[in-house]
């Protein structure tokens, strides 16, 4: 943590007076693939608790898209500032490195253009790195978009499969779950901690979280989960199933052999049997996860025992897709690899 702290400041100098400024970046890649809008993930930024003139929002994506934004939003009152970044032959976080770069922020914390942020997201992040921490990272939901309520049981069946691998068990000092992880679309770091560690961009749109993660945990940062910093994820069937778990067993048969320390990286030496093998491991893994997001989104431990043969069926059909996944890996890991790192 020493490194850290003997950085130089980001940004130009503040006034202690003023709430720290927060500066988002709203990766538009998914933008381009017709899944959400920049321009409703920064209404939901407009939406916060927060003083929004201590917010920065980095819009960032294609140069096409940079325009597009301009025309479209150029001008919107009320932020510290709106920066529109636009590359060219850069894709997912390649445009989260870009955006950052321009950050001004003491904090930068990172979204999409297919989530928005709850109304505490930027409050929550800054009392969070307030009381210390160098990473804040929470939940994300599905189901903003459309008829998809977040709070219907197989909303949050579908996020507990997807997204809460994040949260290990709980801390007792702390009553929070240990991070296990962090995802790309609502993870924020101290402005110094960013610039010395950011995300790789040579493996395209995957892995890169995992493995940062994983670098900043190793040299003893601290990263904590915040159950208010919460995100909802635009959710569609073939995007969930396809674009996701589908992918998912393409990324978790890369990581076992990428990250010595990822927790069934003793899988990859199992063979044909692999995908057979990961399939009921994640599956087993469900239940806690399950039972830990419904406790963060204020719901008993009971409940979340009680409701798990109803959620057990759902995680089976979806690892039934990751396990799909890992078998295409298998037959034909190039191919996999060239569409997982541009879906």
């Amino acid at each position: 943590m020493g490194s850290i702290d003997t950085l130089a400041a980001a940004g130009a100098a503040t006034d202690p007076a003023l709430p720290p400024l927060v500066s988002v970046v709203i990766e538009g890649y998914n933008e381009s693939r017709d899944v959400g809008t920049a321009d409703a993930t920064l209404g939901s930024l407009r939406a916060q608790d927060y003083p929004l003139e201590r917010i920065e929002a980095i819009i960032v994506g294609s140069a096409a898209q940079a325009e597009a934004w301009k025309e479209r939003i150029e001008g919107i009152s009320g932020f510290h500032a709106v920066h529109f970044v636009g590359l060219e032959n850069a894709i997912y976080y390649g445009f989260k490195n870009a955006g950052a770069d321009r950050a001004s922020g003491e904090i930068i914390a990172f979204t999409d253009s297919d989530v928005l942020v709850g109304p505490r997201y930027v409050s929550e992040i800054v009392r969070t790195i307030a009381a210390g921490a160098d990473v804040s990272a929470g939940p994300t939901l599905f189901g903003h978009w459309h008829d998809h309520d977040p709070s219907s049981f197989l909303m949050r069946s579908a996020a507990a499969i997807t997204w809460a691998w994040v949260f290990g068990r709980r801390d007792p000092g702390t009553g929070l779950p240990r991070p296990r992880g962090f995802l790309g679309h609502n993870v924020a770091l101290k402005a110094s901690c960013w610039r010395h560690y950011q995300y790789r961009t040579d493996l395209g749109r995957i892995l890169a979280p995992s493995l940062l993660f994983r670098r900043i945990s190793d040299d003893g940062l601290d990263i904590r989960i915040t159950p208010d910093q919460r995100a909802h994820h635009q959710f569609a069937w073939r995007l969930w199933l396809v674009s996701l778990q589908f992918r998912f067993g393409h990324e978790v048969h890369r990581l076992r052999r990428l990250d010595p320390d990822f927790p069934s990286a003793w899988m990859a030496r199992t063979g044909p049997l692999e995908p057979l093998l990961s399939f009921g491991w994640q599956v087993m893994l469900d239940g806690p996860k399950w039972v830990r997001l419904n406790r963060i989104l204020g719901r008993s431990t009971l409940y979340g025992l009680l409701t798990l043969p109803l959620f057990l069926p759902i995680s089976i059909i979806a690892h039934m897709y990751e396990i799909a996944g890992a078998i295409a890996t298998q037959i034909a890991p190039r191919r996999m690899q060239q569409w997982a790192e541009n879906v």
